[in-house]
């Protein structure tokens, strides 16, 4: 019993010397290439740097997931924004159109943040607001759905916006109907297109809604069109919401929606972007990860 009891102290030294080694002892060079991390009991996926098994850097993509957020630039500072009204389908500019610039908490833009302008024959138009501006732009034309277009992150930089998508009131019932969830008209439809570290639109995100029911349907797009059967964005990095809750409990237009997006290889939280929903209009954000505090 005495030499057996001392063989089982001495594997369990052994063992508790190798766990040492394999996550405490950082000193001591552990590998030469890849393969001695295997061989020493670490995951696949580490690496040898540096001497030590570690694990694997994030792709160029997602390199800023760690990043600290930008400083804010002052309030005093003002900037360009430029953009383009494009309907959706056929891709071509929406002349006339109004814009407004709005404040997040101004709801209905009863007070907008300077001139209304109007889209010229491309539907190209541009707009100046305050540095670290959050709120949103408003665009409206006859028998055209409203767009509400809220920026993400805060205005920090004179922007050149991709192209704004507009829809006519006729044609959208036909858009959205082969999602199995057509438009209701007092439910809105919220369109997000996520980007990587890279500033490239980004494949593998997954976007959920802090308000649906079971009229609510999640879509992605495949190419230009939404897919029913899409589980995360394709390398358009289009997605979005149909059927969107849109009148709150006192019976008033306007519900806060809080969207957050996932990159699903690894389930981190990219963004969360604070948006409104409002009764048969399209609401568009931006989603790019802005660093952890």
């Amino acid at each position: 019993m005495g030499a057996s009891l001392g063989r089982a102290l001495a594997a369990i030294a052994v063992l508790f010397m190798a766990g040492c080694t394999l996550s405490v002892d950082a000193n001591r060079k552990q590998c030469k290439v890849d393969g001695d991390c295997h061989d020493r009991g670490f995951g696949a996926e580490t690496v040898c740097r540096e001497g030590l098994c570690s694990p694997p850097p994030p792709p160029a993509d997602w390199a800023c997931l760690s990043d600290p957020p930008p400083s804010a630039p002052p309030a005093t500072e003002r900037f360009i924004v430029k953009s383009r009204a494009q309907e959706i389908v056929p891709a071509r500019g929406v002349p006339g159109a109004s814009v407004k610039v709005c404040a997040k908490l101004d709801r209905n833009c009863e007070s907008p943040q300077g001139p209304i302008v109007i889209t010229d024959d491309n539907g190209d138009f541009e707009v100046e607001v305050v540095g670290n501006f959050s709120g949103y732009l408003q665009l409206e034309k006859d028998s055209w759905v409203t767009v509400r277009y809220f920026f993400y992150p805060n205005v920090r930089e004179n922007w050149n916006l991709a192209s704004i998508q507009m829809v006519t009131k006729v044609a959208l019932p036909g858009l959205v109907a082969y999602l199995q969830a057509p438009a209701a008209l007092d439910r809105g439809i919220f369109l997000i297109s996520a980007w990587n570290c890279l500033n490239q639109a980004a494949s593998d995100v997954v976007f959920e809604t802090s308000t649906r029911d079971d009229a609510t349907k999640t879509f992605y797009a495949r190419g230009t069109l939404p897919n029913p059967d899409a589980t995360q964005t394709d390398s358009a990095g289009y997605g979005g919401f149909v059927n969107v809750p849109a009148i709150g409990g006192d019976g008033k237009p306007g519900v806060s929606v809080i969207v957050t997006g996932v990159f699903k290889p690894s389930g981190e939280r990219i963004a969360e972007l604070s948006l409104v929903s409002y009764p048969e209009s399209l609401t568009i954000s931006r989603m790019v990860h802005l660093g952890d505090p």
